[in-house]
């Protein structure tokens, strides 16, 4: 694509609610152009029917389900049993407060 004239840089920075600086004008009359055909190239791109879909995730990102099953769980007197102290059905730690 062609070098944009400064009315055409200054229309867009204008859509784009955006106040150019002398070399910002300069530097995006430039750029925009290179960005604006990497934008074409990409529109160019044909797609068969099996690729059309959007990819989400660089990866295939499948659950899997052990067969196993849910592991027995830890009776609550089992646990309070492990610990130093207890109070009912809590287990007792020590106050940690930071300044």
């Amino acid at each position: 694509m062609k070098r944009l004239s400064e009315e055409e840089l200054m229309h867009v920075a204008s859509l784009a609610r955006l106040e150019l600086s002398t070399e910002e004008i300069a530097k995006f009359a430039t750029d925009l152009p290179l960005i604006l055909d990497d934008i074409e190239k990409i529109k160019a791109v044909i797609l068969d029917d099996e690729t059309r879909d959007i990819m989400i995730s660089p990866s295939q990102n499948t659950n899997e389900y052990h067969i196993a099953g849910v592991p027995e769980k830890v009776r609550k007197e089992e646990a309070l049993r492990n610990s130093k102290l207890s109070d009912g059905d809590y287990v007792v730690v020590p106050k940690v407060i930071h300044d």
